[in-house]
Order: structure tokens, then C-alpha cells, then sequence
């Protein structure tokens, strides 16, 4: 069995649990637990999980979370082709409500584990923008495009070391 050079995750909070329906980037708790006690078991499984992957030797990379767009990009986007502004989304809000923070907050200090932020390259602008260099940014308010990745992928490769 070949043993992979690295071990890419990507790993995100439910955006139901991250933001209100309105989009404002307010976390707001669920049933079960408070936003604090929520994020802090989802930074600590992050952590042990990453560090149980670390632990077999093999490089871990983590994806840092997108930005979530506050409304669904393709949908707004075919409503709204003669002014895309419509569909952009403040950049802080965006971030806010991605869990990219708590990615970054897990992966502190961790041996063995990488992080991995393209977040520049998916909104490096604000507004975030919905399509860039005429490419559609995202399938939804939260998962980019096939097309966008690809063109990330030269940015990916460099982040881990390795010609694009």
C-alpha cells in the first residue's frame, strides 16, 4: 500500500449553526448547547482528530473554510446578471460566518498539522464577489465551484511546496 505524501481535509461547521437566516454572520445557539459550548467542541474534535492523523507520520493539510456568501450565489446571480453586486456579500461578514477562525484557533500549535488558507484568492476584494475573471465563484452560499477550484489549484500547490 503506498502511503500518501499528505492528508488534505477540508472541514466546516454547519452553516445552519453558524449563521442566522438572515445572513447576518450572528452565531446563534442550537438546542443542545450555547454558540461558546458548540464552537468549542467543534475546535476541540477538530484538534483531536487532526492530531490523531498527525500522529501516524503523514503530513496533515487542512483547507481553511470558504467564506459563506449570504445568499445562495447561483440563484442571485441569473436573477440578478445586469447587476452582480447584488449577490456580494461584505467580506468580514463572510468570513465571520465561515469557521475558518476556529480552523485557525484548532490548528495552533498542533506538530504535524498545516493550514491552508485560500481565502484571498476566493474573495480578495470587498465586497466578496460572486463571479471573478468571469468564472462563478460558488454552487451555493458556502461550496465553490469545480471551475473556481481549478483555477485555485496553482495557489494550492504552491501553499503545499509542490509545482503547480
Amino acid at each position: 500500500m503506498r502511503v500518501p505524501s499528505s492528508t488534505i481535509i477540508s472541514a466546516t461547521a454547519s452553516s445552519s449553526a453558524r449563521a442566522t437566516p438572515s445572513g447576518t454572520g450572528t452565531r446563534r445557539a442550537t438546542s443542545r448547547a450555547p454558540a461558546a459550548q458548540s464552537d468549542a467542541a467543534f475546535t476541540a474534535g477538530l484538534r483531536r482528530v487532526w492530531s490523531e492523523l498527525a500522529a501516524t507520520g503523514v503530513p496533515t493539510v487542512v483547507l481553511a473554510d470558504v467564506p459563506v456568501m449570504r445568499v445562495r450565489v447561483p440563484e442571485c446571480v441569473s436573477a440578478h446578471l445586469d447587476r452582480l453586486t447584488r449577490c456580494a456579500s461584505p467580506r468580514a461578514a463572510a468570513i465571520a460566518r465561515s469557521a475558518t477562525a476556529l480552523q485557525f484557533e484548532a490548528a495552533r500549535d498542533l506538530p504535524g498539522v498545516t493550514l491552508v488558507d485560500l481565502n484571498d484568492a476566493v474573495c480578495p476584494a470587498d465586497p466578496c464577489a460572486p463571479v471573478i475573471s468571469e468564472m462563478l465563484v460558488y454552487r451555493d452560499s458556502n461550496h465553490l465551484t469545480a471551475t473556481y477550484m481549478r483555477s485555485l489549484a496553482p495557489r494550492l500547490a504552491a501553499a503545499l511546496g509542490r509545482p503547480g
